[in-house]
């Protein structure tokens, strides 16, 4: 082949490498932000998960009051005997002593009022907090499915987009592999750095051969040993 010749077919490989290579480095990125896609959807879902629904208080009636309910109960039925056997005898120390368990009896029932109001209160603030955390929880879970919506979106543009990439490099490296077909190439110089060292040193004058003392490979190697 002629300089002429060669330079034009060295630019061409140059042109298909340098295609190639920017293909592979396209590709490589956009697998990179795909498997980024799929970790942040992952991440959100095992997030969403692990975040569960707070118990849901419950009143309950304290052991506490449970006894004070049963004396203040109990008081009452003595009460109401006292009061029976009274209205029979018309016993005036009965009488007193209906008096005296009416007060016994009020001071039982008062207590038990202000302790269940104390258990009513508490059960009512706990469970508004409840009713905020879940409402918390709820929004939560919606911002996370629609940041998992969007990232679906984005993987799949991505992936779309992939598909062609991987089209073009098959292309791209079906055609240099006809290129190289030709057996003009040494096979040891058949990659992107190589051919185009080659196609400058033609480009620049330095060689207008491959082969001989004073060829592109002979050069490439003197370069290759200095470490250029």
């Amino acid at each position: 082949m002629t300089t002429t010749e060669l330079k034009e077919y060295f630019g061409m490989i140059v042109q298909v490498e340098k295609e190639v290579d920017m293909q592979e480095r396209l590709y490589r990125r956009t697998s990179n932000e795909i498997s980024e896609y799929e970790r942040s959807i992952n991440n959100l879902i095992q997030i969403t998960l692990k975040k569960n629904e707070p118990s849901k208080p419950t009143y309950e009636i304290s052991m506490e009051n449970e006894i004070l309910a049963g004396i203040s109960y109990s008081v009452w039925v003595i009460i109401f005997c006292m009061i029976v056997y009274h209205w029979v005898t018309k016993d005036g120390a009965v009488l007193l002593g209906v008096i005296a368990g009416i007060i016994i009896w009020g001071v039982f029932f008062l207590d038990f009022v202000s302790k269940d109001d104390k258990a009513r209160k508490w059960y009512k603030e706990t469970l508004k907090l409840y009713e905020a955390r879940c409402d918390e929880l709820k929004k939560e879970k919606n911002r996370a499915h629609e940041q998992i919506e969007e990232l679906n979106v984005q993987k799949q543009t991505a992936e779309a987009y992939r598909q062609q990439v991987e089209k073009g490099l098959t292309s791209s490296r079906r055609n240099l592999e006809k290129m190289y077909s030709y057996n003009i190439v040494f096979p040891k110089y058949r990659n992107y750095v190589m051919v185009s060292s080659i196609y400058e040193y033609l480009c620049a004058g330095r060689c207008t051969t491959l082969e001989g003392h004073e060829g592109a490979y002979n050069i490439l190697e003197l370069e290759i040993r200095l470490d250029r």
